[in-house]
């Protein structure tokens, strides 16, 4: 099994993206922020677009997959 799939909760940060504009308007969120964000509406599927960072490499994985 690959290292990928060990990876906690924290080893992940989130850009998350304005889907008509393409400007990021939220960098680098840790999956508690994005959570949070997405309860409190600021953040919505239908008009942003989110990518995963690795924090150790700072890999972007697109996340649609």
């Amino acid at each position: 099994m690959s290292s990928y799939f060990n990876k906690t909760r924290m080893d992940f940060m989130f850009h998350v993206y304005d889907k008509r504009t393409k400007e990021c308007v939220y960098n680098c969120l840790t999956v508690d922020d994005l959570e949070s964000k997405i309860v409190k509406n600021q953040i919505r599927f239908t008009d942003h677009e989110i990518e995963r960072v690795m924090n150790d490499s700072h890999t972007i994985i697109d996340s649609s997959h």
